[in-house]
């Protein structure tokens, strides 16, 4: 009986631990995300493997946290979805998304992070960057 107990308990973390299913995002539009993203990285002191975490759709962990909000901002404003004040504009957001995925969660998720706002611009962006990625129903590659 313990032994069952231990199965199910390590299938449920297992289960409350799985990632959220993967979604690139539009091929015709990425040209201009990853042109931001080029951009920004020549211009902010980011380490190349925190680039990659972004890439895979992972919020890095272990970055110089000053150059993240300022690679996050400076990308979100290059590639015209974010605003000067670091918030992203919703609708931009979501044309970049396939149409397959359930738009209706993700505007919802959008919204509710753009509620949120740092001390300054480049804060702000990755505050919402990274109460997206956790809202989010789905892992945002490209």
């Amino acid at each position: 009986m313990q032994r069952v107990t231990i199965v199910l308990l390590m299938f449920c973390v297992g289960f409350l631990r799985a990632e959220k299913p993967g979604v690139y995002l539009v091929a015709e539009k990425l040209g201009d995300v990853l042109e931001s993203f080029i951009y920004c990285f020549e211009k902010t002191p980011l380490d190349p493997d925190v680039l990659e975490q972004i890439r895979q759709g992972k919020v890095p962990k272990k970055a110089d946290e000053k150059a993240l909000e300022n690679f996050v901002y400076c990308s979100f404003t290059k590639s015209k979805i974010g605003l000067k004040d670091g918030h992203v504009i919703v609708e931009k957001a979501l044309d970049l998304y396939p149409k397959n995925v359930d738009l209706a969660k993700l505007k919802k998720a959008m919204e509710e992070c753009n509620r949120d706002s740092g001390k300054t611009p480049a804060e702000t962006s990755l505050l919402v960057l990274k109460c997206f990625r956790e809202k989010s129903p789905v892992r945002t590659l490209f």
